[in-house]
């Protein structure tokens, strides 16, 4: 509350009664100015607030949007590449059992080699036992 202090050469043409009015029409003009003011500022800030608020509800559907995009396309593009990835290994997979089917292959046929080499040993030496003790 405002205290209004009026000049004594008005105090003295107005009365201590009229004075004390007056003080008192300032007051209440002052109150009635002031919670105008505050009123006022109350709905110019809610409105300011209302409108932050769609600004700030726009942009986060736009942010939202725009990362939903980013995420599809990452998606899409994770996908191309994990299927190149299998073909890749698939490929390489069929190399390799190609190779292995190979060296098996070569390996069969040295083992039957050297099979058919100790069998010819053993069937020599079995023939020279033989005729060793066929001759005596």
């Amino acid at each position: 509350m405002y205290v209004v202090v009026l000049p004594e050469s008005l105090r003295a043409k107005l009365g201590d009664d009229g004075a004390r009015d007056l003080a008192e029409l300032f007051n209440v003009a002052g109150r009635n100015q002031r919670q105008r003011t505050v009123e006022v500022l109350g709905e110019h800030f809610e409105r300011r607030l209302t409108e932050v608020k769609v600004e700030l509800e726009r942009r986060i559907t736009e942010v939202k949007a725009e990362l939903e995009r980013q995420i599809a396309a990452v998606k899409v593009e994770l996908e191309r590449r994990i299927t190149e990835v299998k073909a890749e290994l698939e490929a390489r997979m069929v190399q390799l059992e190609a190779r292995i089917e190979q060296r098996l292959a070569e390996t069969r046929a040295d083992i039957i080699k050297w099979m058919f080499v100790f069998w010819i040993g053993q069937v020599a030496a079995t023939a020279s036992i033989v005729s060793l003790l066929v001759r005596r």
